[in-house]
């Protein structure tokens, strides 16, 4: 009955799990944890890959419905990395289906918090403000967020809306960023 979504979910998944892979390359980026002072813990880990995520996640919502497709499809991508990387560290077969549940929506959280800042960064106005505003809300409960350059953070995130908004949109939405 759902083929469909396998099927359309089959011919995607190369492009989405690669874009998927960029995210957390550039999430486990040292730049973050050694000059931004994001703690390098699993929970430090996962707020970059959240970031990284709903940049990405709001660049292909505004790459027509093919981009749309292709932000499903990444989002996918990330839910069986979930399983896959909780199961590898050791997390009970029963508790990983409620710990991933948690996790996508963690980014579903995310993605809606950074709405407003992504939208000043690409509107040119008072950005770096609304960045680090955000950030500071989102971050505040992870331990060790006192030591986070926040101002350097914003500015990251900031360029990386842009960067993402420089790639054409039929370009992204082919699960490619340039």
């Amino acid at each position: 009955m759902l083929s469909w979504l396998t099927a359309k979910w089959d011919r995607k998944r190369p492009e989405a799990e690669a874009l998927h892979g960029a995210m957390v390359d550039d999430a486990r980026s040292p730049h973050l944890y050694a000059r931004l002072g994001v703690p390098d813990t699993l929970d430090g880990r996962l707020e970059m890959l959240t970031l990284h995520l709903a940049i990405l996640l709001d660049r292909l919502g505004r790459a027509g419905d093919a981009g749309q497709d292709m932000a499903r499809s990444v989002s996918e991508a990330y839910v069986v990395a979930m399983d896959d990387t909780m199961r590898a560290i050791g997390v009970g077969d029963v508790v990983v289906p409620r710990k991933v549940k948690k996790a996508a929506a963690a980014l579903y959280d995310r993605h809606k918090a950074y709405a407003p800042a992504i939208a000043a960064s690409l509107a040119g106005t008072d950005a770096a403000a609304r960045w680090q505003d955000t950030l500071m809300v989102v971050l505040q409960d992870l331990a060790g967020a006192t030591a986070i350059d926040l101002p350097a953070l914003a500015h990251y995130a900031d360029a990386r809306v842009l960067a993402l908004a420089a790639v054409p949109d039929d370009v992204i939405a082919q699960g490619r960023l340039g």
